[in-house]
C-alpha cells in the first residue's frame, strides 16, 4: 500500500470510493465543494494493488487559531482492518503538524514585515 497526496487523476476514483463507504454522494459532493474552494489543505490516497484503498482530507476550519478538520476519511470494503485508516490518519496528522508549523512561522515573519514597515514609515 502507498498513502500520497491525492491528484486530479484520482477525482473519480475517489468519488466511488467515498459514495461506496458512506451509502450515497453525499461527502463526495463535500469533497468536491471543499476541493473547488481550495479548502482541502491535506489530502492524501492510499492506493492498494486493486485501486484505490482509502481516502483522508484536512480541510481549513474557521477558527481564531490555525485548526484543520479531518472528514472524510474512507476504506474500502475489501481493505478494512488492515490498518489502512490509521496510517492515513498518521500521515495526514504529520503533514498537519508540518503545517501548523509553516503557518506559526508565516505569522511571525508577517509580524516581522510590519514591525519592520512601521519602523521605516513611522
Amino acid at each position: 500500500m502507498r498513502i500520497r497526496p491525492e491528484a486530479a487523476a484520482d477525482h473519480a476514483a475517489v468519488r466511488a470510493l467515498l459514495d461506496d463507504a458512506f451509502g450515497g454522494p453525499a461527502e463526495s459532493v463535500l469533497v468536491e465543494r471543499l476541493r473547488a474552494g481550495g479548502e482541502g489543505r491535506i489530502i492524501l490516497v492510499a492506493k492498494a494493488a486493486g485501486g484505490s484503498a482509502g481516502h483522508v482530507m484536512l480541510s481549513q476550519m474557521r477558527a481564531p487559531f490555525p485548526s484543520l478538520g479531518l472528514a472524510p476519511l474512507a476504506v474500502a470494503a475489501g481493505c478494512r482492518r488492515q490498518g489502512i485508516g490509521s496510517a492515513r490518519v498518521a500521515a495526514a496528522r504529520d503533514r498537519a503538524h508540518r503545517w501548523r508549523r509553516l503557518a506559526r512561522d508565516l505569522r511571525a515573519r508577517r509580524s516581522d514585515l510590519l514591525e519592520s514597515v512601521w519602523k521605516v514609515d513611522g
